[in-house]
């Protein structure tokens, strides 16, 4: 039998609860997990329990979500309070533990699990660079969230924090979270041990108390500017933002919530999660767990790769910040750091040339590796990782990207970088609509119609396309919709992601759907670029796109329709 999820520490009355999900590589709140947790909490008179601590044995991971039910499993509304009733009672119980509850979070704290934390008297985080929260609900799956949150977060933060992080899915680290109310103390990763510790006796000794309520008034003001933003969002998402949006409104008036409040939150999942574009968000999980596979390589656990380098800045302090060792060694190139691996022997060195920041222009084959950075944020940042040979060096190239919380893929890159001949294939035909005389608001109307949410001039903008220039200052409400200009683009990207994987420069459609997802901002409520682009569709966009035959190159053409003629989709 498999180990159970908690495992129990009790010292001096004080339990603490360490989160270890058996057979995964972060945590999820199972139903096993809600079993047990309910169960302890229960017993904690019994065993003179004077307070709980939750923490988490995962490296890298506190609570990544619960087990929530996957699109194919919801029929209708009225299964989600079924199907989560484990999990909420778990929550409630720790709400009403009859001790203090404290959560120490170190590595991500994702949608369930900051949820978790919130039914928590206390929260204190360390600041390592992989303890990260973020709201997946609505900006990963475009749901209505199931644990609370709509109810507490208005209450602790105050609406306008609450907004901007669940509504706008903005991610804090730990110094940011104490800055908005979210914990109530942080430590450095080799001090968390005593700081936890200290912080527990300070509540058992009355020092310290939860934060009080946020019971300040919601300005009208605020509700008008969210509203007239929720305005500017593709229609299909406009109904699900507002009635999350509402509930935040009205949990920021709430007291103390009651069971019904609770409930109607839940009541609101159920109608969020039957809706296609949830169902089709879903599915884009998978697509970045395929993503993943097809881009990492299995390591010898005893090598260690160690980033050495005086230059490339840039690059260096942010793996410095992300926990990285990094030695003082001069390298000869501004962009290139030497991997050294340090295992059995300490003669193995690889060059990497370290690209950040915009490039848009061919790879300058210097060393065997190549890796791209197009921005480095505090989300889940993509770095393109290229090689013309299949190196041992690329492996541990990913291992080191991979244990600082980058999201490495892999491609075999031939004369630029995967991610700039996406971009450049996507924005290209709609720079030619401007430039042949066509509206820019035509643009901006139909992208958004189509389900787009950043503006293609933010894109242009950010990787300094010609594009910038026609597609600037473009307001969607002054144009008007033309789905063969969508066609257009869509068309010229998918002949792109065509020939890439024709001549094994990216090894798994997932690559593409990942990079056509977080860099153009391919929509969420469709899933992904690759599993819209079927066979049958891109027929659909290609006789549309006819009428605008100065948009489409002729040799992408005869990529889609010898696509089209297989009969057969990207996905097999």
């Amino acid at each position: 039998m498999t180990k159970p999820p908690f495992s129990e520490q009790f010292d001096q009355g004080v339990l603490t609860l360490w989160l270890d999900t058996p057979a995964c590589e972060v945590n999820i709140f199972t139903d096993r997990a809600a079993i047990q947790l309910e169960l302890i909490l229960s017993e904690l008179e019994r065993r003179a329990v004077r307070a709980v601590v939750i923490r988490s044995k995962k490296p890298g991971s506190f609570v990544n979500g619960a087990q929530l039910m996957m699109a194919n499993t919801v029929r209708e509304a009225a299964d989600v309070p079924r199907l989560t009733s484990r999990v909420r009672r778990a929550y409630r119980a720790l709400r009403q533990s009859r001790v203090p509850t404290i959560a120490a979070i170190a590595g991500c704290c994702f949608g369930c699990g900051v949820e978790l934390t919130l039914h928590a008297d206390f929260r204190v985080a360390c600041t390592s660079f992989d303890t990260q929260f973020y709201m997946t609900e609505l900006a990963d799956y475009l749901l209505v969230p199931t644990f609370g949150s709509t109810r507490d977060l208005p209450r602790l933060l105050g609406i306008e924090a609450a907004t901007d992080f669940l509504l706008w899915g903005a991610r804090w680290r730990a110094e940011a979270a104490l800055a908005h109310g979210l914990v109530d103390a942080t430590f450095a990763p080799d001090q968390l041990d005593d700081g936890v510790e200290q912080f527990v006796d300070d509540v058992l000794a009355g020092r310290l108390r939860p934060r009080p309520v946020d019971m300040s008034e919601v300005s009208p003001e605020f509700v008008a500017s969210t509203e007239r933003r929720i305005d500017e969002l593709p229609p299909a998402y406009r109904p699900l933002y507002a009635e999350c949006f509402e509930l935040l409104v009205e949990g920021a008036e709430l007291l103390e919530p009651t069971t019904e409040d609770y409930d109607r939150e839940t009541e609101a999942c159920g109608r969020s999660l039957i809706n296609p574009i949830s169902k089709a968000a879903l599915s884009f999980f998978f697509v970045r767990q395929l993503a993943k596979a097809a881009s990492t390589r299995k390591l010898d656990g005893t090598r260690t790769p160690v980033v050495s380098s005086e230059s490339a800045p840039t690059w260096k302090n942010e793996l410095e910040r992300r926990g990285l060792l990094v030695a003082n060694e001069r390298s000869n190139d501004d962009d290139t750091l030497t991997l050294l691996d340090w295992g059995e022997s300490c003669n193995h060195h690889m060059a990497v040339a370290i690209h950040v920041g915009p490039l848009q222009g061919a790879i300058a084959w210097t060393t065997p590796i190549s890796a791209y950075a197009p921005s480095l944020d505090d989300g889940p940042t993509i770095v393109e990782v290229s090689t013309r040979t299949d190196t041992r060096g690329l492996g541990l190239v990913v291992d080191l990207l991979l244990r600082a919380g980058f999201t490495p893929l892999t491609t075999g890159a031939e004369r630029a970088f995967v991610i700039d001949e996406l971009v450049d294939s996507f924005l290209s035909p709609l720079a030619t609509y401007v430039e042949l005389g066509g509206s820019c608001h035509d643009v901006a109307r139909s992208l958004k119609t189509f389900g787009f949410v950043r503006p293609a001039s933010d894109l242009a903008r950010r990787f300094g396309h010609r594009a910038e220039k026609p597609l600037m200052d473009s307001d969607a409400d002054l144009g008007r919709q033309r789905v063969e200009l969508v066609d257009a683009a869509l068309l010229s990207v998918t002949s792109t992601a065509l020939r890439l994987l024709e001549h094994g420069e990216v090894g798994h459609p997932a690559v593409v759907d990942v990079i056509a997802r977080e860099f153009l901002d391919f929509p969420l409520g469709l899933g992904s670029l690759c599993r819209y682009s079927s066979f049958e569709r891109v027929t659909d966009m290609a006789n549309r796109a006819e009428s605008l035959p100065e948009l489409v190159d002729q040799r992408a053409l005869e990529h889609v329709h010898r696509y089209t003629s297989k009969r057969q989709n990207l996905y097999l």
